[in-house]
């Protein structure tokens, strides 16, 4: 690496040359060997000084590193070096790449001219830079962009096609290509109406690519296979989550900014065989010591070759910059009316044989945060339900085929259980989002609420709308006696933003919530909204489900946590025990721990075996030993009825787990935090004490069991009420 960089006669950021221009220093980026004109003096590369002002630390890092990764044949008395080529800035989300990249831009557009072509002395100046995002964050980037280089002496001239009329678009490109700039769009209106002209007609000088993951990560997309044709080889890739679900993905960003890069390695299938598979064996906690040993070499020699070109920067950058951030999984209880839909869907697997895994995962994963869900589920003509997929990341998934095996399980159900479906009490993740919601208003703070499906946050908004809070969750009444809970409205009170919400309208709808004093709820698509937006007015996150890919999750975070928050962030991640959500977040931390030794060169060691890590379609439920009084879980056959509140069961007839059939075995080894007290001593106050991951790299795991105690409350309630109505009725008679 010094080699490279002393062959680009680049210097330190320590040591960088610096002339007094006022009392700003000047940064000087580069500086020739020789002049290009016989006789002048050295030509430096030089940064407007009052971006230079602005810049941090590891941004202007960032900056030099791009610099000597796509300009390397900027001086070609360098000893000849011409190799310029792409990179990867995968500094995390919140630490600005944003500013990092204009900050570069603006430099080189300014500053620098380029050889025509690897022949020839004749050189021109960098143009034209094609720049694609995601359409909720073009607004940002347009913001951006205006705010740092509009009261500067030479401005970056730009171009939105995202805001252009469409009957304009055409002109607006090909002003664009005639005079340059920077040409901001997203990449679906690229993929749709100007690939095959900028391809062909105006090949960009520099492309940058910001959340460039959702654009590579599988090679036989069709963004994917027309970026690969576009023939310029300075690359800027921006994502704060290079590696997402699995190695493989990260080979593609790798592999398009550095072609054969890696060596021996020309297909996915090489990739997979020689890296991917021995890296992803040696990562369970019971994996042998050698597939340990193997994964964790092969890990670090990936490292170093991708290390040159890939420049990561993690939020300990800037930690102190940044306020505390706690992080807590909440696994609860699954709920009576959940258990049985569980048991309803097991005797339709074991009768038809349907093994589908996506299926298992779009029907049951709504019916984890609200069963109500099954009812949406059943009947898409009244209500279309979407989920985004756990393993995509974002594909919709709702057909006729999932309608009737929802109609099947629906069928299987007592009809008094069918009937009380859409109750609050049912579910025992919106019991908790009340009271974290109730608290987190008393303290006067906002509230992201992220998940994955519509039909979760249309059942969200019917329960924020409800007038009165405290008469469908009863533990209200008693944890916030005093205060007013319900009747929110939807623009005023609380807002949404999901897959279909239209591009130009999300950015208005980000500064509204980050502006309004009124405001305190922000309901979002996890796949939809996750990535690029700033929401520093919201000091907690509700994460309502996991996803397989771990690094969703952590983009949905960061758009609290990051440069410019205040307040101390609190996230609450919230998981049924028992089901596939506590297996899909087991894999996503092992999923963050390859993508550390990886990306950073810190392998870490599994904290699951393969038990928790594969067996995904087992669902357990929690019993009470009553001789020893543990709690087990016992894993679910369809033959089964939950027990009831008077049914006994004791640890010899757990014949399904020979680990927990003794009671002589200890309980199992997970944190409980219930402390015997009921709901309504929850409080955020008492989360918010568990853990700082300063401190933890992983989320502490809380067993909250008292959840469902509320139910009690609830019947008391029904049946105060029931006896009112009764007496109001005869009243009016």
């Amino acid at each position: 690496m010094e080699d490279f960089r002393r062959d680009c006669n680049i210097t330190d950021s320590s040591s960088a040359e610096t002339e007094s221009i006022g009392e700003s220093p000047r940064w000087i980026l580069a500086t020739k060997k020789e002049s290009s004109v016989r006789g002048g003096s050295p030509e430096s590369i030089v940064v407007d000084a009052d971006l230079a002002k602005q810049v941090m630390s590891h941004q202007k890092e960032g900056v030099e590193f791009i610099w000597r990764n796509c300009f390397a044949d900027w001086d070609k008395s360098s000893d000849g070096n011409d190799a310029a080529g792409g990179c990867i800035v995968a500094h995390e989300m919140g630490l600005g790449k944003s500013f990092t990249t204009i900050t570069l831009l603006h430099t080189v557009m300014n500053n620098l001219c380029l050889p025509e072509s690897e022949r020839s002395e004749k050189r021109r100046c960098v143009r034209r830079v094609l720049l694609l995002a995601p359409a909720n964050v073009i607004r940002n980037w347009e913001n951006e962009i205006k705010e740092w280089t509009n009261e500067l002496e030479h401005k970056l001239p730009l171009i939105n096609l995202q805001r252009s009329q469409s009957g304009y678009r055409e002109d607006d490109a090909e002003n664009w290509e005639k005079s340059g700039g920077v040409l901001l769009m997203s990449d679906k209106l690229f993929c749709k109406q100007f690939s095959s002209r900028i391809i062909k007609e105006a090949t960009p000088d520099i492309l940058v690519l910001d959340e460039a993951h959702t654009m590579l990560k599988n090679a036989t997309t069709k963004i994917s296979k027309i970026l690969r044709k576009i023939p310029t080889k300075r690359i800027i890739l921006l994502t704060g989550t290079p590696m997402q679900n699995n190695a493989t993905e990260f080979y593609q960003l790798v592999n398009f900014v550095r072609p054969g890069i890696i060596p021996g390695i020309s297909s996915d299938a090489a990739f997979e065989a020689e890296y991917r598979k021995p890296i992803e064996a040696g990562l369970p906690q019971d994996a042998t010591d050698k597939c340990k040993q193997r994964s964790e070499e092969i890990q670090l020699r990936l490292n170093k070759i991708v290390e040159p070109f890939l420049d990561r920067k993690t939020k300990k950058v800037i930690e102190e910059k940044l306020p505390d951030f706690f992080d807590t999984l909440l696994i609860l209880q699954q709920g009576v009316t959940q258990q049985h839909i569980l048991l309803g869907y097991e005797k339709y697997r074991e009768v038809s044989g349907d093994n589908s895994f996506l299926r298992r995962c779009h029907l049951l994963s709504p019916v984890l945060n609200h069963p109500a869900a099954l009812k949406i589920k059943a009947n898409p003509a009244k209500k279309k339900s979407k989920c985004g997929s756990m393993e995509s990341g974002g594909q919709e998934a709702s057909d006729s085929s999932e309608s009737n095996l929802a109609k099947k399980v629906l069928a299987s159900l007592d009809e008094n259980i069918r009937n009380k479906l859409h109750e609050t009490r049912n579910s025992p993740k919106i019991i908790i989002l009340a009271h974290i919601l109730a608290m987190a208003f008393r303290e006067g703070e906002k509230v992201l609420v992220y998940a994955k499906c519509l039909t979760t946050l249309d059942l969200i908004s019917n329960f924020l709308e409800l007038k009165d809070w405290k008469k469908q969750v009863g533990s209200l009444a008693t944890s916030f006696p005093l205060d007013k809970l319900g009747g929110l409205r939807k623009g005023k009170d609380y807002v949404r933003i999901e897959g279909k919400t239209e591009s130009g309208k999300r950015g208005a709808i980000v500064e509204k919530f980050n502006k309004s004093d009124s405001i305190s709820v922000f309901l979002i698509s996890s796949v939809a909204g996750g990535i690029g937006i700033n929401l520093t007015s919201a000091s907690r996150v509700v994460m309502m489900d996991n996803h397989f890919n771990p690094s969703i999750s952590d983009q949905c975070v960061a758009r609290a946590h990051r440069l410019g928050q205040q307040k101390a962030v609190h996230c609450y991640r919230l998981a049924i025990e028992g089901t596939l959500e506590t297996k899909v977040f087991a894999r996503g931390v092992n999923k963050a721990g390859m993508a550390s030794g990886v990306i950073e060169g810190n392998p870490s060691k599994g904290r699951y075996d393969r038990s928790q890590l594969e067996n995904l379609v087992k669902t357990e439920l929690k019993v009470t030993c009553c001789l020893c009084g543990k709690k087990r879980l016992l894993t679910l056959n369809h033959d089964q009825d939950p027990p009831g509140d008077d049914e006994k069961w004791d640890c010899s007839q757990n014949g399904e787990d020979s680990m927990y059939n003794n009671c002589s075995i200890p309980a199992d080894d997970i944190k409980s935090s219930s402390d015997g007290k009921c709901i309504q001593d929850f409080t955020l106050k008492h989360l918010a004490g568990l853990i700082n991951p300063r401190t933890r790299k992983t989320p502490l795991v809380v067993t909250w069991e008292p959840v469902l105690k509320s139910t009690a409350l609830d019947k008391k309630r029904e049946r105060r009420e029931g006896k009112a109505s009764g007496s109001h009725s005869k009243r009016q008679k």
